[in-house]
């Protein structure tokens, strides 16, 4: 019986599904789970103001809601990213990050 392999598609600034490198890249062989990073410590440093996260709410509902219409869900976890990928993905049971 074939198995098919998980991987994480990280959207960070890039936030669509049309001609996404990495989104392309995680379907060619695996199936891909979408997750986002929401990281409040860094929004400090970046000082976003209330026009930048406007933009970026409805952009991930946006995202979102092109997911759901393609039967899949993006999951949004809050934290670095430099812990918090490698935690979701071995939750997920994933195997690779793009």
């Amino acid at each position: 019986m074939f198995t098919q392999s998980l991987s994480i598609v990280w959207f960070r600034q890039d936030l669509r599904l049309d001609d996404n490198p990495a989104l392309q890249a995680a379907l060619r062989h695996r199936a891909a789970l979408p997750v986002y990073v929401w990281a409040p410590e860094a929004e400090d440093q970046w000082a976003y103001g209330t026009a930048s996260r406007w933009w970026l709410d409805h952009s991930l509902d946006k995202l979102a809601e092109s997911l759901e219409r393609l039967g899949s869900r993006l999951v949004i976890v809050k934290g670095d990213p430099v812990s918090t990928l490698p935690l979701t993905a071995k939750k997920a049971g994933a195997d690779s990050v793009f």
